[in-house]
């Protein structure tokens, strides 16, 4: 079922402009966390829509496999003949190899290639298309120093990883090529994201976290229990991300709720949701955990695409423990 936040964003592109039914959306990346919420939003449209990605997908819309963190004149042809049957496309973006954290620790010299071909063959694409509009998916957390103050738009970025490095690179460089080409550029820059719709995804601190107390009774930290974190559901990113579409937005936008919320406050909410007297394991990461703050200034994209995402996390655990209890159920 979709919750009310995706049945929002559904009714809201079943009414879009004409934009949706005039240009094919392509979205590079498709099986990632966030695409996937993405194109559930997008399912109730009928527009012409292609997915790409590096692996074979179950979605309904036609799709392309393509790696793009392979050479260019790898890929070029199987491209090529979709984008240059429409005039203009949009072209969405979710492809990147890694995670800020996997990026440091597992092979980061491959991380880095791979992201540089990914870089590159998105200027290529968007040279060839000459597109109406690039939105790319960027990283709030991979960019913003940790601070106490709303982190806006315009502050000066501080990566703390070749992940964000390359996230401020891409940003960079993509914002030139589509000035080049004549085409909107927006980067929406997402804090952290967990997936309430698919419960069988381990992936993120929250679904892991919940994962990991009722498979193990473990948790692993890697930050300071009191940090504070900018929790967003994929459901609410996907929305956001119609809005950023379907309005005249371009550039850089913060997508994030409007509240931070400690990691404390998460763990007792997974413990009182799995009603377990037992106390989970933790498991810390660094000899000395950091006490991390990472608040984020969305007004931007409230004042320009009406994106206002409360925060809804402690209200969304008991149904993600939920629904994680019977995708274990299913397999045990």
């Amino acid at each position: 079922m979709y919750d009310k936040y995706a049945k929002r964003a559904l009714h809201f592109l079943v009414y879009l402009p004409p934009l949706w039914v005039l240009v094919l959306i392509f979205v590079f990346g498709s099986n990632s966390l966030l695409a996937r919420a993405f194109l559930l939003c997008l399912s109730g449209i009928d527009a012409p829509l292609t997915t790409v990605s590096r692996t074979q997908s179950t979605d309904r819309f036609p799709h392309l496999l393509c790696d793009l963190s392979q050479p260019f004149d790898f890929i070029s042809g199987n491209i090529r003949n979709s984008l240059v049957e429409y005039q203009r496309p949009v072209l969405v973006f979710f492809s990147w190899s890694g995670t800020p954290r996997s990026s440091i620790s597992i092979n980061p010299a491959q991380h880095f290639i791979d992201n540089l071909n990914i870089i590159n063959n998105i200027s290529s694409i968007i040279q060839l298309s000459a597109p109406s509009l690039v939105l790319f998916v960027s990283s709030a957390g991979a960019l913003y120093p940790l601070n106490t103050v709303p982190a806006v738009e315009s502050a000066p970025v501080y990566p703390t990883s070749p992940y964000g490095d390359q996230k401020a690179f891409a940003e960079t460089t993509l914002s030139t090529t589509c000035c080049i080409a004549g085409s909107r550029f927006v980067s929406a820059r997402i804090t952290t994201a967990y997936d309430l719709t698919n419960p069988g995804n381990p992936q993120g601190v929250v679904n892991r976290w919940i994962f990991d107390r009722l498979l193990h009774n473990r948790i692993d930290l890697y930050s300071d229990l009191e940090s504070r974190v900018n929790f967003i559901s994929a459901n609410q990113v996907a929305d956001s991300l119609v809005k950023l579409i379907g309005s005249s937005a371009h550039g850089i936008f913060n997508i994030g709720s409007l509240h931070e919320t400690s990691l404390s406050s998460l763990l007792n909410a997974i413990l009182s949701a799995t009603n377990d007297l037992s106390f989970p394991t933790l498991t810390r990461n660094r000899k000395s955990l950091p006490l991390m703050s990472l608040p984020v200034d969305t007004a931007k994209a409230m004042n320009v695409a009406s994106i206002l995402n409360p925060s809804l996390l402690l209200r969304d655990v008991p149904v993600l423990v939920d629904k994680a209890r019977l995708h274990l159920s299913s397999l045990y």
